[in-house]
């Protein structure tokens, strides 16, 4: 009788096969052949792993595919095989091997006058018997090469099915909702529209737009007239700031104003309107930074002279 040992690694060697291993399986076999005048009780650990299981599992179909194997290579097995199944309906039911006996055999075999000795090697397995004996293991080769290619299919679809599952449980990403896939990140403070962050020059001149409209309109002069002033005092005044309306006043005070050097102890200094760079210069006669034409706001802070007027 075999020992408890060798039984518990056999059965850990069955696990490993029905997960999948392929190479598992040449060891598995290799530790089969191996096991002498103890047949029965492998075939039995063999027959509880194939009833076990449910009969469309991917463990069942290996357990079977073994077990035929088995049966086909290894004499002193099939007789085991064949007991069992006679003691057992339940496996007779399940394993039901067939054997195709229209197979040719090569002529290679017949015009060497092969078929009469009692070895002959058939896809590298070693075979002794008769005609039939090699025709039925021919057959039971082919058969067993479908079935592994069947199932090796079947578990490839099986894997990439369950591969896809996964990816689609785990697909975080399509649970976030983010507002910046329906609106663009930039968004303008003064009227709301919105750019991409691939588009900052477009943002930047719409920026600017928007300066150049605030600067034109804290340009234009306010019509006004005093109070109790007679009618002809009004309608002159009214004339007048028509014509201012066309004129700007502050053209010629422009055109008046010089360039005025301010020394600063800053290198780069911004502007304060358009925040752009005012030009800094050494100038020998001050010996010191200047400003040039630049008009200062308030103490720290410059504006361009074209942007102030």
């Amino acid at each position: 009788m075999l020992s408890s040992k060798i039984i518990e690694e056999y059965k850990e060697s069955m696990k490993k096969l029905l997960t999948g291993k392929i190479l598992e399986e040449n060891v598995l076999f290799m530790l089969t052949e191996s096991i002498m005048n103890n047949e029965s009780t492998i075939v039995k650990v063999l027959a509880e792993n194939l009833i076990s299981t449910p009969k469309n599992s991917l463990e069942h179909k290996r357990t079977k595919l073994f077990l035929e194997r088995i049966y086909r290579k290894l004499d002193n097995y099939r007789i085991a095989i064949n007991k069992y199944k006679e003691e057992n309906d339940i496996l007779k039911n399940i394993l039901e091997i067939e054997e195709i006996d229209d197979i040719k055999i090569p002529p290679l075999f017949l015009a060497l006058n092969l078929v009469s000795k009692n070895e002959y090697r058939i896809n590298g397995i070693k075979i002794d018997g008769s005609l039939e004996r090699i025709k039925r293991q021919m057959n039971i080769e082919n058969k067993r090469k479908i079935i592994e290619n069947k199932i090796d299919r079947k578990v490839i679809k099986m894997e990439k099915k369950e591969n896809n599952d996964i990816h689609i449980q785990n697909n975080v990403e399509s649970k976030i909702m983010d507002f910046n896939i329906l609106f663009p990140e930039l968004q303008c403070k003064k009227c709301g529209l919105r750019f991409s962050s691939m588009n900052k020059s477009s943002f930047g001149a719409h920026l600017d737009e928007h300066k150049r409209k605030e600067r034109a309109k804290s340009e234009l002069k306010c019509l006004s007239r005093g109070l109790f002033c007679k009618e002809s005092v009004f309608n002159e005044q009214v004339k007048n700031d028509r014509i201012s309306q066309f004129t700007n006043p502050l053209k010629n005070l422009e055109e008046d104003i010089k360039p005025t050097k301010i020394v600063t102890r800053k290198k780069y200094v911004n502007c304060n309107i358009c925040m752009e760079y005012i030009d800094v210069q050494w100038d020998d006669d001050e010996d010191d930074w200047v400003i040039l034409d630049a008009v200062e706001i308030k103490e720290g802070e410059y504006s361009h002279r074209k942007c102030v007027f």
